[in-house]
C-alpha cells in the first residue's frame, strides 16, 4: 500500500467491490441521483476506514463538486447541518430507518478538501467511476491507509491545527482510540492538549454523543496504556462541562475507574459512563444538567443513583409502591447490586446479601399480596382517596 497520492486499485474481493456492493444496497438511490445530474461523486472518510477493517457501515459520507442550491433541490427531505463546513444530511429511505448519508459540497481541489478532515485516517477518497468496468480511483495525498494498518492516528496536514478549528475533534482522538484500538502520533497528541479547555464550548449535543460513543468502545479500559492520565482527566472533565477540573489524585485512579467501566457491556454505553463519573464523585443529576441527555436517559441516570441509595441505607420496612418499581423495574439491578456489595466491608456482605434476598422475596410477591403490605404506598392512597370522594353527579343533583 502507498503511503499517499493517488492509485487505481482493484481486485477480486478488493475495497472498491466490496464497497460498491454495500453502497448500492445501503445509498443506491441516493447514488444514482446524484450520478444522473453528471456530479462526480467521492466516498470519503469513515466508509473507508470501516471497510477496510471489516466494520459494518452505519453512515456514508460523500464528497460532490456541486452547488448547495444543486443538492438541496435533489433532495428536498435533507438539512444542512454545520458551520465551518456545512454538510447536507439526509437518509438514503427517506425515514429514520435508512443509511444515514452526509453530502459535502466543495468547489476547490479534492486534496485541499481532505486536508481539512480530523485524521489521516478520514482523509481518504475513492472516486465513483460513472463508465461501465472503470477501476474506482483511491486518493490518499496523507498516507491514511499506511497509518490504518499501522494503527496510528495523525493529523493528515502539517499546517493545519484540526482540534483548534473545531475543538470536539480532541474527544474524537479518545473516541477512535476505545473504538479502534489505535494509538497516536505525540506531535498530534500535543496538539490535542493545547485545546482541551476549548471542549467544553462545544454543543451539549456533539459531546453526548462523542461520549456515548467512547464509552461504547471495545478498548475503553486500554486509554491509559496510550493517553497521560493529567490529558484524559482534563479531556472527560471539559467533555461533561464541569467547571471544576479533576484533581492531581483523581486522575492517578483513572485507570482503574475505566478498566472498571469497561467491565460491563459496551451495549449500554451510558451505564459505563455513569459508572465512570459516579466513581470521579459525579451524580448522574450533575452529568445530566450538564449534557443535554433524552428524557429517557435522564430517567435512567436518575433511577441508578435511587437504587444506589437504597442499597445503602438498607431500608428495613415497610416497603412502598416506589421501593418496588425501583427495585423490580432496572434493567441494570444485578449490576448496580454487585457494584454496591464490593464496596461493602467482607464482615458486612453476608448480612447485605441476606437483606437482599429477603427484599427480593417480598416484592417477587404477586402485587395483590404485596399491596396488603405497604406503607404509605401512593397507590393505596389514590385508591382511599377515590373511595372517599363523592360522585359529581350526585353532588350536582344534591346541591340543586
Amino acid at each position: 500500500m502507498i503511503a499517499g497520492g493517488s492509485s487505481r486499485i482493484g481486485g477480486k474481493g478488493g475495497i472498491p467491490e466490496e464497497l460498491a456492493r454495500r453502497l448500492s444496497l445501503r445509498i443506491g438511490p441516493v447514488l444514482s441521483r446524484l450520478q444522473k445530474e453528471g456530479m462526480a461523486v467521492w466516498v470519503v472518510g469513515g466508509a473507508l476506514r470501516d471497510l477496510h477493517l471489516g466494520r459494518s457501515l452505519r453512515d456514508v459520507d460523500l464528497a460532490v463538486r456541486a452547488s448547495r442550491e444543486q443538492v438541496s433541490a435533489l433532495f428536498p427531505g435533507g438539512v444542512w447541518v454545520g458551520r465551518g463546513v456545512p454538510s447536507f444530511v439526509l437518509s438514503s429511505k427517506g425515514g429514520k430507518k435508512g443509511t444515514k448519508v452526509q453530502i459535502t459540497v466543495f468547489s476547490g481541489s479534492l486534496e485541499e478538501e481532505l486536508a481539512r478532515r480530523d485524521f489521516s485516517i478520514n482523509a481518504m477518497a475513492l472516486r465513483l467511476s460513472t463508465e461501465e468496468g472503470a477501476a474506482p480511483l483511491l486518493i490518499d495525498p496523507f498516507g491514511g491507509m499506511r497509518d490504518l494498518s499501522a494503527g496510528l492516528l495523525r493529523r493528515p496536514c502539517l499546517v493545519r491545527d484540526p482540534f483548534s478549528e473545531d475543538p470536539i475533534r480532541v474527544l474524537r482522538l479518545l473516541r477512535f482510540a476505545a473504538t479502534l484500538g489505535i494509538s497516536v502520533e505525540p506531535e498530534t497528541l500535543e496538539l490535542a492538549g493545547r485545546s482541551c479547555e476549548l471542549l467544553a464550548k462545544v454543543a451539549g449535543e456533539r459531546r453526548h454523543q462523542e461520549l456515548l460513543a467512547l464509552f461504547g468502545g471495545d478498548y475503553l479500559g486500554k486509554l491509559p496504556e496510550n493517553f497521560p492520565c493529567l490529558f484524559l482527566g482534563e479531556v472527560l472533565a471539559q467533555a461533561a462541562g464541569f467547571a471544576v477540573p479533576l484533581s492531581e489524585e483523581a486522575c492517578k485512579r483513572l485507570p482503574s475507574l475505566l478498566y472498571e467501566a469497561a467491565r460491563h457491556s459496551r451495549r449500554d454505553p451510558l451505564f459505563r459512563l455513569w459508572v465512570f463519573y459516579r466513581e470521579m464523585g459525579r451524580e448522574g443529576e450533575t452529568v445530566a444538567r450538564h449534557l443535554p441527555v433524552s428524557r429517557s436517559e435522564r430517567r435512567r441516570l436518575l433511577r441508578w443513583d435511587r437504587l444506589v441509595g437504597f442499597l445503602e441505607k438498607r431500608k428495613a420496612g415497610p416497603w412502598s409502591a416506589a421501593d418496588r418499581s425501583l427495585v423490580m423495574n432496572d434493567d441494570q439491578r444485578d449490576r448496580i447490586v454487585r457494584m454496591v456489595a464490593r464496596t461493602i466491608e467482607p464482615k458486612s456482605r453476608k448480612d447485605f446479601r441476606r437483606w437482599w434476598g429477603d427484599l427480593l422475596a417480598t416484592l417477587c410477591r404477586p402485587w395483590e399480596e404485596v399491596r396488603e403490605s405497604l406503607s404509605g404506598s401512593d397507590e393505596v392512597r389514590d385508591s382511599r382517596r377515590r373511595r372517599r370522594r363523592p360522585c359529581r353527579a350526585k353532588w350536582e343533583g344534591s346541591s340543586g
